[in-house]
């Protein structure tokens, strides 16, 4: 009776494993032909990852500590494996998921969270679809465990789900495109991709350097920044609680697991720094929240310069370092982390006394809503400014003498090049930048 039983229950069981096997194998083939992540950071970063022996020290964020951390330089000065877990435009909700990925397969002292004011102004509990690429970018690699499954479920709306746990379906309109799938599987079948090098991770003046980190040898100009109302629009009513709460759930899962938190913002330019005004807004918000929990908040955007330079030359962009900025900070941040100095000790305590602690330049061009260009300068003295435009096939000619106005209206329609020449009031260099318009 019992052997009836038990060939009855097989009947049953084993076809369905068998059901199950061919659709997990059916669906990994499609995902192979129609996913393209030969050119993923996250996807050799997370192999990475897995493959330590132990991760002494994390760091986890967007793509501000992406930039920031270069695990190589840091091994070097803190004498441990470190390793950066960031990744472009991750979520807070998707970090905490990871961090506790890590902190369960690893005994970690230490994890830095990188809290930069763009991932606070921009992050939404509820996802919009395209906002889901933040959460597959890391769920896809995580290995299966109830951490995957809520990262995932975190980054999907209920019509979209099966999007989550099948990657294949994302690209299901490539399923006939022969020329595109046949191109993906000639990348797929080379050794880099097999083997998790980095051949396809080399994108000229960008590149993956291992264990997370990402260089950039792209430099911003001497007063070339060029913002197109970005940082007019932060502002401190767009943060969501969910923000603070899932920085509240990684300071509890750090302290069950034994690990220091310590929340960070990496360095910013002055350009950035002076379009807004909300800045010190924020380090109160985020310093409060950090008192409130008992954990430490290392702001290195009010390192007095002396420290760490905010010159043009350390960025790639806005808001992040390239290679050469990251070196500066690793530098600094490490001498911190080692006791060597107090941040609390060589920061200003406002913006304002960052800013104007230098003397006066033009620092880039704000591209405002109605297509009018605002020259951004900042420190101490004042400037006036002489602006000529050169259109494209015409003759150049002045569109301001000196004067103190920086508000710049060039033509609709018209492309080509604008100068503007600035001076000191009271005597000085001259500078001069060229802009193009279009």
């Amino acid at each position: 009776m019992e052997k009836k039983i038990f060939r009855n229950i097989m009947r049953i069981i084993l076809p369905a494993v068998g059901i199950s096997v061919i659709f997990c194998l059916i669906w990994e083939g499609l995902r192979y032909i129609l996913v393209d992540d030969t050119e993923s950071y996250t996807r050799v970063m997370m192999h990475e990852l897995y493959q330590q022996e132990n991760v002494d020290i994390l760091f986890s964020g967007a793509s501000l500590s992406l930039y920031a951390f270069d695990t190589s330089l840091l091994d070097e000065e803190l004498n441990a494996n470190t390793f950066n877990a960031a990744s472009a435009s991750q979520n807070i909700d998707v970090t905490y998921y990871l961090i506790k990925d890590v902190l369960k397969r690893n005994n970690v002292k230490q994890v830095f969270l990188d809290v930069g004011p763009s991932m606070a102004f921009t992050y939404r509990g509820n996802r919009e679809t395209e906002d889901m690429v933040s959460a597959y970018t890391i769920g896809d690699y995580l290995k299966w465990s109830p951490r995957k499954i809520a990262t995932l479920l975190r980054g999907s709306e209920p019509d979209t789900v099966i999007n989550s746990f099948l990657p294949a379906r994302r690209n299901w309109k490539d399923i006939f495109d022969v020329q595109k799938t046949g191109i993906l599987l000639q990348k797929k079948g080379d050794v880099s991709y097999s083997q998790y090098g980095y051949e396809f991770l080399d994108h000229g003046t960008e590149r993956y350097k291992g264990k997370g980190y990402v260089e950039s040898e792209e430099k911003i100009p001497v007063g070339s920044f060029t913002n197109y109302g970005r940082g007019n629009v932060y502002g401190m009513d767009s943060i969501e609680d969910g923000w603070l709460y899932y920085i509240q759930k990684i300071a509890d899962v750090c302290k069950r697991y034994g690990a220091e938190l310590i929340l960070v913002c990496t360095p910013l330019p002055d350009f950035t720094l002076t379009l807004g005004g909300w800045y010190d807004d924020y380090h109160a918000y985020m310093q409060d929240a950090a008192d409130e929990m008992g954990v430490d908040f290392w702001d290195f955007i009010y390192v007095k310069e002396e420290y760490m330079s905010t010159n043009e030359a350390f960025y790639k962009d806005l808001i992040h370092l390239n290679k050469y900025g990251a070196e500066a900070f690793i530098k600094l941040f490490s001498r911190i982390v080692k006791g060597e100095l107090d941040i609390k000790d060589i920061s200003y305590e406002r913006i304002a006394e960052k800013l104007d602690s230098k003397e006066v330049r033009v620092l880039g061009i704000n591209i405002n809503d109605d297509k009018s260009r605002t020259i951004i300068s900042n420190g101490i003295g004042e400037l006036e400014y002489k602006v000529t435009v050169q259109p494209a096939g015409k003759e150049e000619y002045v569109l301001q003498e000196f004067s103190s106005n920086k508000d710049i209206f060039l033509p609709d329609g018209e492309t080509g090049f604008f100068t503007v020449i600035s001076r000191q009031v009271d005597g000085g260099d001259i500078q001069t930048f060229q802009y193009e318009y279009k």
